[in-house]
């Protein structure tokens, strides 16, 4: 992980007609920029947490290069980044679910349409959560380090291989039912937190969701604090009994900060969101019986 401080950033070049420009402002904080230039299936994927364009910036910390005429250009269109990740997307999977020949070799930076984006997120099964657009950048690199990976390499710094931007329809209407304000409720420990300490998250897994179930925006969703509660409840650590009260797993650590924050926060917890959403309780009672590690 990145020291405190540090920004994870990426950009894409003008290109030869200037299209990445269009390409680019597509792109919103809460979309997700998959990286595929591991090879043997492998994609590293990031969440976007801001955009902005700096040719002077990108040229302090990558240089220029020429395009195919010759035209020198840098990777001024800059995206910063959450946390990266490494999943297995093999380039055949994605070619299919994107619309392509299962053997199409592409090396650009792209920004899916609605539908495609969703079928390779549920692929992934990567977590539905609010924009984060919290993360500021310099003009320039003073007083901040700029960070690509742990180290500098070339997996943020420069586009040679394809790149991807997945577009997630379903962000705002969430955020307009369950995180509407500049605050919120964490539903598990029900601490009130600014909004960029939030999630909406699915309660059943998207993946796992209908059509139906995916546009039942009220229920299907709830507001979790990012500093414990929706990586507890993502990895099965705690549930949501049929009666409403915070159950803790067997699995999750009985020493350390873990187990205090689960004492402190969690344990025999009864939901006021469970009593006020009950069209919610069979996503928990899935959640339960599903994801609970018992």
């Amino acid at each position: 992980m990145a020291d405190k401080g540090d920004v994870r950033l990426w950009g894409a070049k003008p290109g030869e007609d200037g299209r990445n420009e269009g390409r680019w402002k597509r792109v919103s904080p809460g979309d997700y920029l998959l990286l595929f230039v591991h090879g043997g299936g492998k994609v590293t994927v990031a969440e976007v947490s801001y955009t902005f364009r700096n040719e002077a910036l990108a040229r302090s910390l990558w240089g220029e290069t020429n395009t195919a005429n010759g035209t020198r250009q840098t990777w001024e269109f800059m995206f910063s980044l959450l946390e990266p990740r490494d999943l297995v997307m093999p380039t055949p999977t994605l070619n299919v679910l994107i619309g392509r020949k299962p053997n199409a070799s592409v090396q650009e930076f792209v920004v899916l349409a609605l539908e495609p984006s969703a079928a390779v997120v549920d692929f992934l099964d990567l977590p539905d959560s609010p924009a984060n657009p919290t993360v500021q950048v310099p003009a320039t690199p003073v007083g901040r380090k700029l960070v690509t990976r742990e180290t500098p390499d070339r997996e943020f710094d420069e586009l040679d291989e394809q790149a991807i931007v997945l577009r997630r329809k379903e962000q705002a209407y969430l955020r307009k039912y369950i995180l509407p304000g500049n605050s919120g409720i964490c539903a598990l420990c029900e601490r009130v937190l600014p909004i960029e300490f939030l999630v909406a998250a699915h309660i059943k897994r998207r993946s796992e969701c209908s059509d139906g179930e995916k546009q039942d925006f009220e229920n299907i969703a709830m507001p979790n604090c990012k500093p414990g509660c929706d990586e507890l409840f993502g990895r099965g650590l705690i549930g949501v009994s049929s009666e409403g009260y915070v159950e803790v797993s067997s699995k999750a650590p009985d020493v350390g900060a873990v187990a205090v924050y689960l004492e402190t926060h969690l344990v025999g917890r009864h939901l006021d969101f469970w009593t006020s959403h009950p069209a919610s309780r069979k996503y928990f009672e899935h959640h339960h019986l599903k994801d609970f590690r018992k």
